[in-house]
């Protein structure tokens, strides 16, 4: 028969036993950062190892893309008090201007209207797109709720497709004095004016020449879930921009926070010291979480700038060129 103490001694190893359960379960739950910039470095690795089950491949990350036009554009963040908009990237010239009255498109919501016809145009190779029989139908395919009212997201939706169908974008080369996009709009001609309309929505846009050979010949592939989990434009920008970074560096490179001010449209472009203070803090914190998703970007924060190492593409050109091939045009929302 078994004292007491014994059932005291054993009720005792049980309740340890538990306590040690709960505390792996507690520490796996409480992953240091370091730990998930090794475990998604560790990932990739794997992925790239695996060039010989490309569908697979494909069916964990999905690609979308960008035009490199409109990286270079970089959207303003926030509304802007004008139709006209100039910005000196160190690289090139870039205008924005809107006709008609309007306002400039700001914000998320442009950037995922041009994600999704970037996309489109490159895996479907046709200037011609379906955006769905209705505004609610486009807003599906972008993730986006269904809500109207005035801070609706379909409201929302209808007023930036509005402006970014009627902004003109023209951009100059600095290196050569040429000019790559002179008043250049997202559709072709005769179809901006229609769509300018906010009461006008046709289930087809047809994309202007230029905008579409950009899409074609200077597509940057982009991760569609790091984009998802990217809830600040600003970080969205910075992931764009990195990403299309690392694919043409040679060489250690060093950028001035007065250079990356014009670089973004974070609304940080007037004069003065306090405003470099704080780009520079906002880009620092961005930078931090792109950097979450983006582990293998060598990339060193220093006082007055940052310094990049070349390595390697967060999509590398094997996926995506394997994912245009092999799939056909469908929604930035699906899986």
């Amino acid at each position: 028969m078994k004292s007491n103490h014994d059932s005291v001694n054993q009720t005792s190893g049980r309740n340890l036993a538990e306590e040690q359960i709960s505390r792996k379960k507690l520490k796996s739950a409480e992953i240091p950062p370091e730990k998930i910039l090794a475990r998604a470095t560790t990932n990739l690795k794997k992925e790239k190892a695996d060039t010989h089950n490309l569908e697979a491949i494909n069916l964990k990350r999905k690609v979308v893309f960008l035009s490199r036009a409109m990286l270079f554009s970089s959207i303003p963040h926030s509304e802007v008090s004008d139709s006209f908009f100039v910005r000196d990237n160190g690289i090139c010239l870039i205008t924005m201007q809107v006709k008609n009255g309007q306002m400039l498109p700001f914000g998320r919501l442009p950037r995922l209207i041009l994600f999704w016809i970037c996309t489109q145009a490159v895996r479907c190779k046709n200037r011609e797109i379906s955006i769905g029989r209705t505004i609610t139908d486009f807003a599906k395919k972008l993730g986006l709720s269904v809500s109207g009212g005035v801070r609706g997201d379909v409201t929302r939706l209808r007023l930036q497709l509005q402006r970014l169908f009627l902004t003109s974008f023209t951009i100059s080369s600095k290196k050569t004095n040429e000019v790559e996009f002179n008043d250049v709009r997202i559709l072709d001609d005769g179809q901006w004016q229609s769509h300018g309309n906010l009461k006008y929505f046709s289930e087809k846009i047809l994309l202007s020449e230029p905008f579409y050979e950009d899409c074609i010949s200077h597509a940057i592939p982009l991760e569609f879930e790091v984009l998802r989990n990217l809830r600040s434009v600003f970080a969205l920008d910075i992931y764009c921009w990195l990403t299309w970074r690392m694919s043409s560096l040679k060489k250690v490179t060093y950028i001035r926070y007065e250079f990356l001010n014009w670089q973004f449209g974070a609304n940080y472009s007037s004069a003065g010291y306090r405003h470099i203070l704080d780009f520079r803090k906002a880009f620092k914190s961005n930078l931090k979480i792109v950097m979450l998703h983006y582990p293998m970007a060598k990339v060193r924060i220093e006082k007055k700038g940052i310094r990049l190492w070349r390595s390697e593409t967060h999509v590398h050109s094997i996926f995506s060129k394997s994912l245009v091939e092999n799939s056909n045009c469908h929604n930035l929302a699906g899986s």
